[in-house]
Protein backbone atom coordinates (compact mmCIF):
# COMPACT_ATOMS: atom_id res chain seq x y z
CA UNK A 1 0.00 0.00 0.00
CA UNK A 2 1.56 3.34 -1.11
CA UNK A 3 1.82 5.68 2.13
CA UNK A 4 -0.01 8.98 2.09
CA UNK A 5 2.58 12.11 0.76
CA UNK A 6 2.25 16.06 0.59
CA UNK A 7 3.38 15.78 -2.65
CA UNK A 8 0.68 13.44 -4.17
CA UNK A 9 -1.13 16.58 -4.01
CA UNK A 10 0.55 18.70 -6.58
CA UNK A 11 -0.96 17.77 -9.81
CA UNK A 12 1.14 15.94 -12.02
CA UNK A 13 1.47 16.80 -15.75
CA UNK A 14 -0.98 14.95 -18.49
CA UNK A 15 0.45 13.91 -20.81
CA UNK A 16 -0.93 14.37 -24.23
CA UNK A 17 -1.50 11.26 -26.67
CA UNK A 18 -0.15 12.36 -30.25
CA UNK A 19 -2.48 12.87 -32.90
CA UNK A 20 -2.90 10.13 -35.72
CA UNK A 21 -2.41 11.45 -39.13
CA UNK A 22 -5.72 13.42 -40.57
CA UNK A 23 -7.85 10.85 -43.00
CA UNK A 24 -7.95 11.48 -46.28
CA UNK A 25 -10.61 9.47 -48.14
CA UNK A 26 -9.95 7.96 -51.24
CA UNK A 27 -13.12 8.52 -52.95
CA UNK A 28 -14.04 12.05 -54.92
CA UNK A 29 -15.30 14.45 -52.43
CA UNK A 30 -16.85 16.14 -54.98
CA UNK A 31 -18.75 13.39 -56.86
CA UNK A 32 -22.78 13.05 -56.41
CA UNK A 33 -24.10 10.33 -54.44
CA UNK A 34 -25.59 7.36 -56.25
CA UNK A 35 -28.27 7.62 -58.55
CA UNK A 36 -28.60 11.12 -57.25
CA UNK A 37 -31.25 13.48 -58.92
CA UNK A 38 -29.80 16.69 -57.43
CA UNK A 39 -29.83 20.14 -59.49
CA UNK A 40 -30.98 18.36 -62.43
CA UNK A 41 -34.32 19.87 -62.40
CA UNK A 42 -35.19 22.07 -66.01
CA UNK A 43 -32.90 19.46 -67.88
CA UNK A 44 -33.89 18.33 -71.25
CA UNK A 45 -32.69 14.83 -70.43
CA UNK A 46 -33.45 14.12 -67.46
CA UNK A 47 -32.26 11.35 -65.26
CA UNK A 48 -29.93 10.82 -62.45
CA UNK A 49 -25.96 11.40 -61.11
CA UNK A 50 -23.28 8.75 -60.17
CA UNK A 51 -24.42 5.94 -62.13
CA UNK A 52 -21.05 3.21 -61.28
CA UNK A 53 -19.19 6.29 -59.96
CA UNK A 54 -18.47 7.65 -63.21
CA UNK A 55 -20.11 11.05 -61.89
CA UNK A 56 -22.57 12.09 -64.47
CA UNK A 57 -19.65 13.85 -66.69
CA UNK A 58 -20.74 14.82 -70.26
CA UNK A 59 -19.01 12.27 -72.31
CA UNK A 60 -18.54 9.61 -70.06
CA UNK A 61 -20.83 5.99 -70.70
CA UNK A 62 -24.38 6.23 -71.70
CA UNK A 63 -24.55 9.97 -71.12
CA UNK A 64 -23.04 11.09 -74.55
CA UNK A 65 -22.50 14.48 -74.98
CA UNK A 66 -25.34 15.58 -72.77
CA UNK A 67 -24.56 17.65 -69.25
CA UNK A 68 -27.37 16.61 -66.41
CA UNK A 69 -25.89 18.53 -63.55
CA UNK A 70 -26.43 22.80 -64.74
CA UNK A 71 -22.94 25.10 -63.37
CA UNK A 72 -25.11 27.21 -61.31
CA UNK A 73 -28.16 25.12 -60.36
CA UNK A 74 -27.70 25.23 -56.44
CA UNK A 75 -25.86 28.34 -55.67
CA UNK A 76 -26.42 30.57 -58.83
CA UNK A 77 -23.91 31.83 -61.16
CA UNK A 78 -20.34 31.70 -60.49
CA UNK A 79 -18.61 34.67 -58.44
CA UNK A 80 -21.62 35.95 -57.49
CA UNK A 81 -20.65 36.60 -54.13
CA UNK A 82 -21.12 40.20 -52.67
CA UNK A 83 -18.49 41.78 -50.21
CA UNK A 84 -19.66 41.95 -46.55
CA UNK A 85 -19.53 45.67 -46.60
CA UNK A 86 -21.54 45.63 -49.51
CA UNK A 87 -24.95 46.18 -47.26
CA UNK A 88 -28.08 46.71 -49.18
CA UNK A 89 -30.17 49.78 -48.00
CA UNK A 90 -33.41 50.42 -47.13
CA UNK A 91 -35.75 50.78 -50.10
CA UNK A 92 -33.67 49.51 -52.72
CA UNK A 93 -34.71 46.11 -52.71
CA UNK A 94 -37.30 45.28 -55.97
CA UNK A 95 -40.34 44.16 -53.61
CA UNK A 96 -41.30 43.16 -50.23
CA UNK A 97 -41.25 47.15 -49.14
CA UNK A 98 -43.26 49.46 -47.63
CA UNK A 99 -45.70 50.91 -50.73
CA UNK A 100 -44.61 54.25 -52.51
CA UNK A 101 -47.67 56.42 -52.53
CA UNK A 102 -48.05 59.32 -54.95
CA UNK A 103 -46.79 62.77 -54.51
CA UNK A 104 -50.36 64.40 -54.71
CA UNK A 105 -52.51 62.68 -51.58
CA UNK A 106 -55.80 64.12 -51.06
CA UNK A 107 -56.33 65.20 -47.52
CA UNK A 108 -59.03 63.47 -45.86
CA UNK A 109 -62.17 65.29 -45.05
CA UNK A 110 -63.48 64.31 -41.34
CA UNK A 111 -66.93 65.45 -40.59
CA UNK A 112 -66.86 69.00 -38.51
CA UNK A 113 -69.95 68.04 -36.17
CA UNK A 114 -68.45 67.50 -32.45
CA UNK A 115 -68.79 64.17 -30.78
CA UNK A 116 -67.02 64.99 -27.40
CA UNK A 117 -66.29 68.49 -25.68
CA UNK A 118 -62.81 69.42 -26.47
CA UNK A 119 -59.58 67.79 -24.00
CA UNK A 120 -58.68 71.18 -22.03
CA UNK A 121 -54.89 72.34 -22.43
CA UNK A 122 -52.21 72.02 -20.08
CA UNK A 123 -52.76 76.02 -18.80
CA UNK A 124 -56.73 75.49 -18.23
CA UNK A 125 -55.80 72.41 -16.35
CA UNK A 126 -52.74 74.26 -14.45
CA UNK A 127 -55.20 77.44 -13.51
CA UNK A 128 -58.08 74.52 -12.24
CA UNK A 129 -56.24 72.85 -10.12
CA UNK A 130 -54.64 75.99 -8.35
CA UNK A 131 -58.30 77.36 -7.80
CA UNK A 132 -59.52 74.06 -6.18
CA UNK A 133 -56.07 72.99 -4.21
CA UNK A 134 -54.83 75.43 -1.72
CA UNK A 135 -51.05 76.53 -2.37
CA UNK A 136 -48.35 73.97 -0.83
CA UNK A 137 -45.98 75.66 2.24
CA UNK A 138 -42.52 75.98 1.36
CA UNK A 139 -40.91 74.04 4.72
CA UNK A 140 -37.22 73.76 5.14
CA UNK A 141 -37.52 70.45 6.93
CA UNK A 142 -33.53 70.65 7.84
CA UNK A 143 -34.44 73.91 9.75
CA UNK A 144 -37.64 72.51 11.54
CA UNK A 145 -35.83 69.70 12.31
CA UNK A 146 -33.29 71.20 13.75
CA UNK A 147 -35.60 73.76 15.87
CA UNK A 148 -37.74 71.05 16.83
CA UNK A 149 -34.49 68.66 18.72
CA UNK A 150 -33.49 71.45 20.53
CA UNK A 151 -36.59 72.72 22.02
CA UNK A 152 -37.47 68.91 22.92
CA UNK A 153 -37.00 68.05 26.02
CA UNK A 154 -34.82 64.65 26.54
CA UNK A 155 -36.81 61.40 26.91
CA UNK A 156 -36.68 59.82 30.31
CA UNK A 157 -35.59 56.53 30.75
CA UNK A 158 -36.91 53.47 32.46
CA UNK A 159 -36.19 53.62 36.46
CA UNK A 160 -33.78 50.82 37.73
CA UNK A 161 -35.21 48.35 39.63
CA UNK A 162 -33.88 48.13 43.28
CA UNK A 163 -34.50 44.12 43.61
CA UNK A 164 -33.84 44.36 47.62
CA UNK A 165 -36.83 46.49 47.93
CA UNK A 166 -39.12 43.64 46.39
CA UNK A 167 -41.04 41.88 49.06
CA UNK A 168 -39.72 38.84 48.46
CA UNK A 169 -36.31 39.60 48.55
CA UNK A 170 -34.27 37.04 50.64
CA UNK A 171 -37.15 34.55 50.68
CA UNK A 172 -37.80 31.29 48.78
CA UNK A 173 -40.01 32.61 46.11
CA UNK A 174 -43.77 31.60 46.50
CA UNK A 175 -44.10 29.42 43.22
CA UNK A 176 -41.49 27.26 44.59
CA UNK A 177 -43.80 26.52 47.74
CA UNK A 178 -46.87 25.75 44.98
CA UNK A 179 -44.32 23.41 43.31
CA UNK A 180 -43.11 21.48 46.08
CA UNK A 181 -47.02 20.76 47.37
CA UNK A 182 -48.20 20.16 44.14
CA UNK A 183 -45.27 17.29 44.20
CA UNK A 184 -45.76 16.19 47.42
CA UNK A 185 -49.85 16.08 47.16
CA UNK A 186 -49.04 13.64 44.17
CA UNK A 187 -46.60 11.43 46.18
CA UNK A 188 -49.59 11.08 48.72
CA UNK A 189 -51.99 9.95 45.90
CA UNK A 190 -49.63 7.45 44.41
CA UNK A 191 -49.09 5.89 48.19
CA UNK A 192 -53.02 5.72 48.75
CA UNK A 193 -53.06 4.10 45.79
CA UNK A 194 -50.37 1.36 46.48
CA UNK A 195 -51.87 0.65 50.09
CA UNK A 196 -55.09 0.05 49.01
CA UNK A 197 -54.02 -2.48 46.12
CA UNK A 198 -52.12 -4.09 49.06
CA UNK A 199 -55.38 -4.66 51.07
CA UNK A 200 -57.17 -6.79 48.27
CA UNK A 201 -55.61 -9.85 47.07
CA UNK A 202 -56.23 -10.31 43.24
CA UNK A 203 -58.30 -13.63 42.79
CA UNK A 204 -59.99 -13.65 46.67
CA UNK A 205 -63.35 -12.19 47.37
CA UNK A 206 -65.88 -13.18 50.76
CA UNK A 207 -68.86 -15.20 49.70
CA UNK A 208 -72.00 -15.54 51.64
CA UNK A 209 -73.31 -18.35 53.87
CA UNK A 210 -75.90 -19.77 51.02
CA UNK A 211 -72.96 -19.84 48.32
CA UNK A 212 -71.01 -21.36 51.27
CA UNK A 213 -73.39 -24.11 52.15
CA UNK A 214 -74.16 -25.29 48.47
CA UNK A 215 -70.06 -25.79 48.02
CA UNK A 216 -70.31 -28.26 51.06
CA UNK A 217 -73.14 -29.89 49.81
Amino acid sequence: MQEESIYSLIPQPIEQAPRPPRHVSKHNPVVQPTFSTFGLKGTSKPGYENVAGDGGNAGAAGYGQHTYKKSHATFGTVNNAKAPTDIQQKGTGIGGGSVVLPDEVKPIVRSTGQRKPPVPGPKVCHDEYKSTHPAREEKNFVTANAVENILSEPKKGAEPVNWTEKPHFGKVPPYLNKIKKEISDEYEYIRTMQQSQEGDHPGLRPIGEGERAELID
